[in-house]
């Protein structure tokens, strides 16, 4: 593809990542306890496939993918795009039927040449085609063949349908289906003349609305239900139906006929508990302030009927007032929605044509609420690395991630448990080997800082960020070396002994230590050939673990160091 000019530079680099060491994807299932069941309830199967071989070229197909399920006519993005084609139909006759059909198990019955063939279709309809279709189609199958994954300690390969889990899966079901529906309406319509007046589709969920007479309705399901099998397909699509003259449920939407007038109100499963977060919860403040504003602008836009919206309205409070929010600010939040006009609601946002931001992410905790003021007031410190101005030109957006929740540390999806790997490995041949630490923590007993690692190296590694910690008195010593780790600490080791002046590390083992003995030695970041890239991370893991001079023994440090570490060090504490 590169050959070709079909891929950028970039983009060979987004598609290559992953490919020397990729990750078994784990196949796991999520219980439907919402379904009616006796003993257990069934699964929802799902194939957990980040970093693995095709995962990013899954990414870059769905890309393709998603526009073009997009243009296809009975495309549902969300509950408010569905709400917008409903708002289009007026009176409707008498005899109207309400139907929402559900495909049964869509994502495994889908036959890999089928759906690659139906993605065909649908990606030669692009104006501008910058990959032929016929190879989009090739790096589809491609995707779809590879699947294989791990339960327990058994490998499988999939053979039929894609993986729920994989990025390309949704958009590739979404086209197959609006192939085959296309097909099913205008088949039956050729035979009796007849078609449903909408016909609306959220991936494997329908909304029709049938306004013939009811022996033709059954027909027509019966039509659809039959239509892969006398085409002798090898994709079994079969539909489960609900059929009403008043009222069905489509996402989160209760729709209720009366008096040939469609209206809405919200629907929730009975199994819905309303858990939502709590409101001591460690979260930003204004992530806490938006949810019930959210809440209750969802439940405005979905109720068609003012006295729904309160009724709904009022249930939200208590419900959220069990979670520990205040009933005077959800009382301020409820007056200031309730005013909102719905028709405004409704309407697409028009995305913002500013250039766009540059974006800071990092785990949230309640300490580091001051960071966006830290990045405007210090701004000047990053202007002056060469690396950090051509990414951040103006102050970045502050963006958190949320700390693991308990769920994440119980819930595994892998039954397979086994020890963590060690990521660095000893080569058993070279004198630091016994000094150099395997665990995947390293830990500053000054400062209390732990730090996760993920780097994998041995002695014989090069160009790394490295960590030597003094055993004795727990003090830490970072440092960079375009070396083998190897080369670096036999320099190191004989600096201790005859040239104690050269580094702080030589300096604090020059006396009353054991080099072999009183060292444990971490690497901290590997592969990374440039000196200055280096250096960079190299005072950026000092500001990490804090091992300036009196926490640590690095005591060498430039103006700049000396600015981004004080910043960090008053962000921790």
């Amino acid at each position: 593809m590169k050959k070709n000019n079909y891929i950028s530079k970039k983009e060979l680099i987004f598609l290559s990542e992953n490919l020397l060491e990729p990750r078994t994807p784990t196949f796991y299932g999520l219980p439907k306890i919402h379904k009616h069941f006796e003993k257990f309830p069934p699964l929802r199967p799902i194939v957990s496939g980040y970093n693995t071989c095709t995962n990013r070229l899954s990414e870059y197909l769905d890309s393709f993918l998603k526009y073009q399920a997009q243009r296809t006519h009975s495309y549902v993005r969300d509950t408010k795009d569905f709400l917008n084609h409903l708002s289009k139909v007026k009176n409707l006759p008498t005899n109207s039927s309400l139907i929402t059909m559900d495909v049964g198990s869509l994502y495994t019955n889908i036959d890999h040449e089928e759906g690659a063939n139906a993605c065909f279709h649908h990606l030669e309809k692009r104006h501008f085609k910058s990959i032929p279709s016929c190879l989009l189609k090739r790096l589809i199958l491609l995707v779809l063949e590879s699947n294989t994954f791990r339960f327990g300690k058994s490998v499988y390969h999939q053979i039929k349908g894609t993986a729920m889990g994989s990025p390309m899966a949704p958009n590739y079901a979404n086209l197959f289906m609006a192939t085959l529906e296309e097909e099913i309406i205008q088949k039956f319509y050729e035979q009796t003349g007849l078609r449903p007046l909408i016909y609306l589709r959220y991936i494997d969920d329908v909304f029709m609305i049938w306004t013939h007479n009811d022996n033709s309705l059954k027909n027509f399901i019966k039509f659809a239900n039959e239509y892969t099998d006398s085409k002798n397909m090898k994709s079994n699509i079969k539909f489960e139906v609900n059929i009403s003259k008043e009222k069905v449920n489509f996402l989160d939407v209760e729709i209720t006929l009366s008096d040939q007038i469609l209206h809405s109100n919200v629907y929730s499963k009975p199994t819905d508990a309303h858990l939502y977060l709590n409101a001591y919860s460690c979260h930003p403040a204004k992530t806490i302030k938006n949810i019930p504003k959210g809440q209750f602008i969802r439940i405005r836009r979905i109720c068609s009927n003012y006295n729904d919206f309160m009724r709904n309205a009022n249930l939200l409070i208590s419900q959220f007032c069990k979670q520990g929010y205040s009933i005077k600010k959800l009382q301020e939040t409820l007056n200031d929605v309730k005013n909102m006009n719905r028709i405004d609601l409704l309407k697409e946002s028009v995305p913002k044509t500013s250039d766009p931001q540059s974006i800071f992410v990092c785990t949230w905790h309640p300490k580091l609420k001051p960071l966006a003021s830290i990045f405007q007031k210090n701004f000047q410190i990053i202007q002056q690395d060469h690396e950090l101005n051509k990414i951040f030109q103006n102050p970045p957006l502050v963006s958190f991630r949320r700390k693991k929740n308990i769920a994440n540390h119980v819930i595994r999806n892998d039954i397979d448990i086994k020890k963590q790997n060690k990521l660095t490995s000893k080569c058993g041949k070279c004198k630091i080997c016994p000094s150099l630490a395997t665990s995947n923590q390293i830990r500053n007993n000054q400062t209390n800082i732990s730090i996760s690692l993920n780097s994998r190296g041995n002695s014989k590694s090069k160009n790394e960020i490295y960590a030597a910690k003094c055993k004795k008195h727990s003090l830490i010593f970072v440092g960079h070396t375009g070396e083998s780790l190897q080369t670096r600490f036999s320099k190191h080791r004989y600096d201790c002994k005859e040239r104690p002046q050269n580094s702080e590390l030589a300096e604090h083992f020059f006396k009353d230590h054991d080099f072999e003995k009183d060292m444990e030695i971490y690497i901290l970041q590997n592969n990374i050939k440039d000196i200055n890239q280096r250096k960079h991370l190299e005072d950026r893991w000092m500001c990490k673990l804090q091992t300036q001079h009196p926490t640590g023994l690095n005591k060498d440090c430039g103006s700049y160091l000396k600015e981004m570490y004080s910043s960090w060090t008053s962000c921790i504490n």
